[in-house]
């Protein structure tokens, strides 16, 4: 059994300034895990550095709440942005099948988004 110690950074691609940071992390070694946000346009722009970084184990991190969404439904507005707070889509996912088949369908289109981008996820 291996007994490494993860340092996970958090919001990796939330941001210009959260991705420069991260990196930053990495290059010093301060860190070895990231948790990737899959739905901005940030991940697309660090593509090709995640890939690069085979020591690092990197995690989905998954967004229901800020920003563009993958899937345009009754989680986002018309123009695809999310639209609710963690507190109103836990309310409305007890009452809702279609709001839990909803939550269900954008997890998995952010879990496709990282693998189909030739990624092995160690965490979510």
């Amino acid at each position: 059994m291996n007994n490494t110690m993860l340092i996970n950074a958090d919001d990796m691609c939330f941001s210009k300034g959260a991705s420069s940071a991260i990196k930053e992390l990495c290059s010093i070694k301060a860190i070895n895990s990231v948790s990737v946000i899959v739905t901005q346009n940030q991940f697309f722009k660090d593509l090709s550095w995640l890939k690069s970084q085979s020591e690092l184990s990197i995690g989905l991190h998954i967004n229901l709440t800020y920003g563009p969404a993958i899937l345009t439904s009754c989680l986002t507005t018309k123009e695809g942005i999310f639209k609710h707070s963690f507190s109103s889509l836990a309310i409305k996912s007890l009452w809702y099948p279609s709001f839990r088949r909803a939550i269900e369908d954008e997890v998995v289109a952010q879990y496709d988004r990282i693998k189909n981008n030739s990624f092995e996820i160690t965490h979510i």
